[in-house]
């Protein structure tokens, strides 16, 4: 039966009450995603990639109740996420049977990732797949566990050991084998997956949720229409700087241009393109360049962002 149709999406209702979404994702859908990536990419960028680990919570029993699983969960990020994580970023992943899954991206004290193997980790999982528990996977299970940081294995034995206590089953965490990018996009997957599938129990819950003080992209950012102000901004910023290409910007400002921009709008939302050119390109590059195009009317040489109040934007070291 419809539940819902706005032009776009229809909402079906399902035989357990859950509605799922058939179409695009919604406007603010869309943004929370925009969002929830680009804060993730600050993150690894901010803590460095070698220290992020990436954790799944799965209920031992089939907890479909969402109160039920936050009540569960609230305990387990008080007592342990905040006494062993420096941060975290949780994605709530409501599944088509009802049950609820945590999927975290948290930052560990020290490097758990330099020495993992990766692919004895990959093989092991395939052999599970095919074959189950056998001899194989438990050699291949061996050989990854044996390349694990001391850090990792430590915090691999305290979840085991206190998973239960919260009514956690499976409680996986792994190092980041990809780049920021990467495991942006990957955790963002879950979070579009988890909208397509939502009940009455979900209603105005918080599917994403960050650990107190260092997020840097807000949902309610202007400029975070969808990417669309985002990409217009970085479109800006490459002409006045003279780059005709992501990779000619990423020449000119470096490799994490995009997280030092971040930081900057963070605490300068109104800052244009040619402020910003100007503090991460240079002021003479950026004047120049400037004048081939009509300079934001807002930009001013005694504005905030360039002068005293500010001036902690400039120590980048670009």
């Amino acid at each position: 039966m419809i539940h819902k149709f706005d032009g776009q999406r229809i909402w079906l209702n399902l035989p357990d009450g859950t509605q799922q979404r058939f179409g695009p994702p919604t406007q603010g859908e869309l943004k929370k995603n925009f969002a929830l990536e680009k804060n993730i990419e600050y993150m690894a960028n901010h803590f460095r990639l070698e220290r992020l680990g990436f954790l799944t919570l799965t209920f031992a029993d089939n907890v479909t109740d969402f109160r039920e699983a936050q009540r569960h969960f609230n305990s387990f990020r008080s007592n342990i996420l905040g006494k062993n994580f420096e941060a975290s970023v949780v994605v709530v992943e409501p599944q088509k049977r009802g049950a609820v899954h945590y999927h975290l991206v948290v930052v560990c004290q020290t490097d758990i990732r330099t020495g993992f193997d990766f692919t004895a980790f990959r093989e092991c999982q395939n052999e599970y797949r095919t074959n189950g528990k056998a001899a194989r996977f438990y050699a291949l299970l061996k050989q990854y566990a044996s390349t694990a940081s001391p850090e990792l294995r430590h915090l691999w034995a305290h979840l085991r050991e206190v998973a239960g206590h919260y009514g956690f089953g499976r409680c996986e965490l792994l190092p980041i084998r990809s780049n920021a990018e990467g495991i942006a996009k990957y955790v963002g997957k879950y979070l579009e997956k988890g909208s397509q599938f939502r009940g009455e129990q979900f209603k105005g819950a918080r599917m994403v949720r960050y650990s107190r003080g260092w997020r840097a992209v807000s949902q309610s950012f202007a400029w975070l229409d969808t990417g669309r102000e985002w990409r217009k901004l970085v479109a800006q910023l490459a002409h006045i700087l003279g780059c005709e290409s992501m990779d000619a910007l990423c020449l000119r400002l470096g490799k994490k241009w995009a997280y030092h921009a971040l930081n900057l709008l963070k605490s300068f939302p109104d800052a244009t393109p040619l402020e910003l050119a100007i503090v991460l390109g240079g002021q003479a590059k950026a004047l120049r360049n400037s004048r081939k195009v009509k300079a934001p009317q807002s930009f001013n040489q005694g504005s905030s962002f360039l002068t005293a109040e500010g001036s902690i934007a400039l120590n980048f070291g670009l």
